[in-house]
Formats: structure tokens, C-alpha cells, sequence
């Protein structure tokens, strides 16, 4: 399964870039400290329990990656489970006092596509 996202944000930087990580390489969160308005003061990251995605084997559920323009696998494995097996893919969302107020909005595609 991917996740595919879509945000019309005005937040500059809203991607959870702590160290420079991108999907593959999740990070433990950190709360977004810069001090110039719409430069790296809110953060929009995601998880996934899953373990057979890659870079995800290590305690992912102490960890988090950015929700890019692009698809996140969330979720995939080497065949069936029969439903059995269970994945939460969770969101956090954060900003700081700089982030200036206003509406904000978006839209998460989930793309199911089993692949054997």
C-alpha cells in the first residue's frame, strides 16, 4: 500500500526533515524550533508499523518520516497474510509559535495495490 498526499499548505518546510531524513531513513520526532515565520516552523510527519518496509525495521513506532509529494510505501510484504497481520500508519502534526495562524487544509490518497 502507498501513501500518496496532496497539500495546499502555505507552510514553507512543513515536511518532518529532522537530519535530513527522508522516508527511508525515519527519525525520532522533533518539535520544529526555527524563529522566521514559514521557514521550518511546522512539521507534518507520518509512521508505519510495518518492519518489511525499508528503513523501517528498527523501533518504528518511535520514529517518523516526511509525508513527501510523492508515494511512502506505508505497508507491502513478500506475499498474502491473509489478513492477519496488522499496520497502523499514524500522523503527527506540529508547529511553533511563528507559524503564522491561518486555514489550513489537504488531502491523503491511499493507493491499495497487492503485489505478489
Amino acid at each position: 500500500m502507498e501513501l500518496w498526499e496532496e497539500f495546499t499548505l502555505r507552510i514553507i518546510s512543513i515536511l518532518f526533515t529532522v537530519d535530513g531524513g527522508g522516508w527511508g531513513t525515519p527519525q525520532p520526532w522533533e518539535s520544529p524550533v526555527s524563529t522566521t515565520p514559514n521557514a521550518l516552523t511546522g512539521w507534518l510527519g507520518a509512521n508505519t508499523t510495518d518492519t518489511d518496509v525499508p528503513g523501517w525495521s528498527l523501533a518504528p513506532e518511535e520514529k517518523f518520516g516526511p509525508v513527501e509529494l510523492s508515494n511512502n510505501v506505508v505497508m507491502q510484504g513478500a506475499g498474502s497474510d491473509a489478513g492477519t497481520t496488522r499496520v497502523y500508519v499514524t500522523y503527527a502534526i506540529e508547529v511553533n509559535v511563528r507559524q503564522p495562524a491561518d486555514t489550513y487544509t489537504g488531502r491523503l490518497i491511499y493507493s491499495a495495490l497487492p503485489t505478489y
